[in-house]
């Protein structure tokens, strides 16, 4: 029973997920561009996430009750489990850019850095022996 049921659970659940996301992308990061890979994610229509969440369930029935055989097993769990790793990383992908591109102050990371600015820390003295 678990076998039929977590498709939907790991990639069915998309078809939930990425709408919240979308949102989630138009609030925060306005009109800048997304990563490519997240891109692709979001264009997949969500009914293909339905689509492939039943195709691999009908896979594990069938491999239940007819093949019985260890590699469609393997199969269908490394796509179960592929799956959502890939598109959760491109879903978080834009957060985590936008994240460190900023500080606690709101400052881009390159103007907190002083980057293409001269050091005005003064060095420490060294140490003579007497």
């Amino acid at each position: 029973m678990v076998v039929v049921i977590l498709p939907f659970v790991c990639i069915g659940s998309f078809y939930f997920a990425i709408p919240g996301f979308i949102e989630v992308y138009r609030d925060l990061i306005g009109l800048s561009p997304l990563p490519n890979l997240t891109k692709r994610i979001i264009e997949v229509p969500l009914w293909v996430w339905l689509a492939i969440s039943t195709l691999l369930a009908t896979l594990n029935v069938l491999n239940l009750n007819r093949f019985k055989r260890a590699t469609v097993s393997a199969l269908s769990a490394g796509i179960t489990m592929i799956i959502p790793i890939i598109v959760i990383f491109s879903l978080f992908l834009p957060l985590q850019i936008t994240i460190e591109s900023l500080d606690t102050d709101g400052r881009s990371v390159s103007e907190q850095d002083g980057a293409g600015q001269p050091d005005n820390h003064p060095e420490k003295p060294k140490n003579r022996p007497d």
